[in-house]
């Protein structure tokens, strides 16, 4: 008999005497629900996971290491109670922004070295390695590459011989440089929902931590954030500004930029092209943007115009 969506939370609710204000969202053995206490108080998220409960305990003992860190730019959920299968915690206000939305954002100066700062600040939070399998942690030193083989189909679909060729050579620097690079704690999923302006406030939101690998290249979120909006690389205008505000910040610090960039930027330019499978336009700005990265002259010219940004 498959389990009705009731199942997930009523037993939680009636053991501490809340009221369910909201479904966010629900899959099967998971949800996401806005309550209340029956003696009242502000509203609480409850979230279950039967399904992959590990994924849940990393991501509660995560942010219970977060508590113990002052944090200027950034601000993460408080847990009020946990179990092994369910969490309850605060309920934060967030700014919302789509792909579309992000764009029309004032991204001032100021404004672009928060969100840095801000991201600066989770990658420095400890992450513990419990619950991460051998092969959830060997995916976090190898990401980008990782991800390349699941997208291999794409590769040898869209890709010429000659820039499979390259891509190859690409891969073959990443490993050979990946030991040399710094491992920081990584969001993997990190986009305009859950990483964003908290409402009333100066600080940075973020939420949803169920990482599907332990740590990894310090480059990778702010790249997957920033290739979500169906923007060309050339007309790239709160990116850049991003972008460069974290070369500034990041100076002396990071090891092989360019390689590291170019490289994640075409493995993230043909996973957005396999999600916009059915809409050719938006693959388009993809498929523009693997012509730029792929030729030398101008990616060298591109990537020395984000460093002026």
């Amino acid at each position: 008999m498959i389990a009705q969506p009731e199942s997930l939370y009523q037993p939680i609710l009636e053991q501490r005497s809340l009221r369910l204000m909201e479904v966010l969202s629900e899959k099967k053995l998971r949800g996401v629900y806005k309550v209340a206490e029956l003696s009242g108080g502000p509203p609480l998220i409850l979230k279950v996971n039967k399904l992959f409960p590990g994924k849940l305990r990393r991501e509660a003992d995560f942010l219970q290491l977060a508590e113990a860190h002052e944090l200027k730019h950034l601000k993460l959920p408080r847990i009020v109670d946990r179990s092994d299968h369910w969490m309850l915690m605060d309920c934060v206000q967030l700014e919302h922004y789509t792909r579309d939305t992000i764009l029309l954002k004032a991204w001032t100066t100021a404004e672009a070295e928060k969100w840095i700062a801000a991201l600066q600040e989770f990658q420095q939070i400890p992450q513990s390695s419990r619950g991460f399998s051998k092969k959830e942690k060997l995916k976090g030193a190898f990401y980008p590459l990782i991800r390349l083989i699941e997208l291999r189909k794409a590769v040898n679909k869209r890709l010429s011989l000659w820039r499979r060729v390259q891509l190859g050579w690409m891969a073959l620097r990443y490993l050979a440089y990946r030991p040399l690079l710094r491992q920081v704690t990584v969001h993997y999923d990190l986009n305009t929902f859950n990483f964003t302006n908290e409402q009333g406030s100066e600080k940075m939101l973020m939420i949803d931590f169920e990482a599907g690998a332990y740590r990894g290249d310090s480059l990778y979120d702010i790249l997957y954030y920033l290739t979500i909006p169906t923007v060309r690389l050339e007309e790239w205008g709160f990116q850049r500004t991003l972008l460069g505000t974290w070369f500034r910040a990041t100076e002396g610090r990071e090891r092989f930029l360019s390689l590291r960039l170019r490289f994640q930027l075409v493995v993230l330019c043909l996973q957005r092209i396999q999600r916009f499978v059915d809409d050719p336009g938006k693959a388009q700005v993809y498929v523009d943007n693997l012509d730029l990265l792929f030729n030398g002259s101008r990616y060298r010219n591109w990537r020395i115009g984000l460093q002026q940004a």
